[in-house]
């Protein structure tokens, strides 16, 4: 017995609504490959893929790939060789004239700028006495440390200051590195000084207060001296440095 407003469907009716086995979705749907879905697409359809599907992927690779390089690079090429390197105390030259000079002793060097450094550092403030002042404290500890691993070539402080480094022995005696030609030149300019352990004063400075550094500018109240550090590395390169700036030749 047929209930009620169910309506019955008669087995032709259904046989009509079926698909037809010939119907699209039936169908077994071939795989492509990249280069086929690709070939179907018109140039902004393949943009759109490459955004949505590689995009990422390709930055993150290159990425990658940029770091590995720059570790590569960082690790195996070579570093440069510093050949000079100038400790300038208490602006004893200004920062100006120290980058000039730079420069122009770089040129005067012929120095291969890729392979080798030259410094001429304004960066230490020292007090004479009761250093106190922590910024003056760490500029004393990081001379101290280059100093002790003979970074430091030369140092040029005021006299005031440059004393106490000279009595402390940390100079070479300049009539040792020196021709008989300089000393004789420098005589007059010779800072003289004592240092523990020595019976006699001995020239350990250079006055140059009278070099191409102060040319037309003002001279410092406290006379500045050059010195080379013992352990210095390029004593070389200090006595071409002495040259330079007192045009020697």
């Amino acid at each position: 017995m047929k209930e009620r407003g169910t309506k019955v469907i008669q087995k032709d009716q259904w046989k009509d609504t079926r698909l037809d086995d010939s119907a699209e979705i039936y169908k077994q749907r071939e795989l492509q490959t990249e280069k086929q879905k690709l070939s179907n697409m018109t140039f902004q359809e393949k943009v759109e893929y490459f955004n949505s599907y590689y995009r990422n992927k390709v930055i993150a690779i290159m990425a990658f790939i940029g770091i590995l390089i720059y570790f590569a690079y960082t690790i195996f090429s070579p570093k440069a060789e510093t050949i000079f390197y100038a400790a300038v105390i208490n602006n004893t030259v200004d920062a100006e004239t120290a980058s000039t000079l730079q420069d122009d002793f770089s040129n005067y060097l012929n120095r291969n700028v890729k392979t080798q450094d030259l410094f001429i550092d304004t960066s230490f403030r020292i007090q004479d006495s009761n250093l106190t002042d922590q910024y003056a404290l760490a500029n004393e500890q990081k001379l101290t440390t280059l100093i002790a691993t003979g970074e430091i070539d030369v140092m040029i402080a005021p006299e005031s200051l440059f004393k106490k480094y000279a009595d402390a022995g940390l100079f070479v005696k300049l009539s040792e590195q020196l021709s008989t030609e300089m000393c004789s030149y420098f005589a007059d300019s010779f800072y003289y000084a004592k240092p523990e352990g020595t019976v006699v004063d001995g020239a350990y400075g250079v006055y140059i207060d009278d070099s191409l550094i102060y040319k037309d500018k003002a001279l410092p109240d406290d006379r500045p001296v050059l010195g080379i550090l013992v352990n210095s590395k390029h004593k070389d390169n200090v006595i071409q440095f002495l040259k330079y700036i007192f045009a020697f030749s």
